[in-house]
């Protein structure tokens, strides 16, 4: 494993040879077993390394994505988004999203885990050395699959304007949630989604959350009232009218945000 890491970064033609001579061995490597290290581990760290390596070892991956688990599918998932087109990266990887888990046994199910590989890469930034960067454009057909799971944190990673079918789960997750809420923090989740996505109800859903909870809001008040500078400057008579029902420290800070709406560009 030393030895390979060496290899990282290199695209010369004998270090992506080995790399593929070694991937093509992965099951008879996989036997091998270690005091600290497995020839999994061994295999894991050829994945990562073809991953980010050159467009034959990203190629080769990408074809062999059915015999990988999920730990590898991830690394595999994320070199198709970096090179194909956002279509057939779908065509190939949304079905793990979609075959049938075992919900009950999902610590033990391999299908569980591929779908939770997935799912947890969708709308997620990229960490490159040390530097933030957005995640390659993603099929528009995976919001409609997130809606389908109702998968509330991957509604609101992949959410955008206009999608009617996200629009009612939101506004369905919405009520319920804020039936049975006992604090800030079980609504600011599905409430940020709704700002996000210029729902229809955004506004009526912020100032609902901070009557209900603005006399004993956390710090989940700030971003609560953080999320008030998106809402669209129609809100603002309203907003106004609900600072004298707030506790001061909540008030206050809700003013700033409120500021920032009224100078935010039309």
């Amino acid at each position: 494993m030393q030895m390979l890491v060496c290899l990282e970064g290199r695209d010369d033609d004998a270090s992506e040879t080995l790399l593929l001579q070694v991937f093509a061995d992965r099951d008879s490597l996989a036997k091998l077993r270690g005091d600290t290290t497995s020839g999994s581990d061994l295999n894991t760290a050829v994945v990562r390394l073809m991953a980010c390596g050159t467009p034959r070892t990203r190629a080769a991956l990408v074809a062999n994505h059915a015999a990988l688990d999920a730990r590898d599918l991830e690394q595999c998932f994320r070199a198709a988004c970096n090179d194909m087109p956002a279509d057939k990266v779908f065509a190939i990887f949304s079905p793990y999203a979609t075959a049938k888990v075992d919900e009950k046994k999902k610590d033990r199910d391999p299908a569980y885990a591929k779908r939770a590989a997935i799912l947890n890469q969708l709308g997620q930034p990229r960490y490159t050395s040390g530097r933030t960067e957005a995640a390659p454009p993603l099929d528009p057909r995976w919001l409609d699959l997130a809606v389908r799971l109702e998968d509330l944190p991957l509604v609101g990673r992949l959410i955008r304007p206009g999608h009617a079918a996200a629009n009612a789960f939101l506004s369905k997750t919405f009520a319920a949630q804020f039936k049975t809420a006992k604090q800030m923090h079980e609504c600011h989740e599905v409430v940020a989604a709704m700002v996000r996505a210029g729902h229809a109800d955004a506004t009526d859903a912020v100032i609902a959350t901070l009557e209900k909870f603005g006399d004993k809001a956390s710090y989940y008040g700030y971003y609560i009232g953080h999320l008030v500078a998106d809402l669209p400057k129609s809100a603002l008579p309203r907003l106004e009218a609900l600072i004298p029902k707030l506790p001061d420290r909540v008030a206050d800070s809700l003013l700033g945000f409120m500021q920032q709406l009224r100078e935010r560009p039309t």
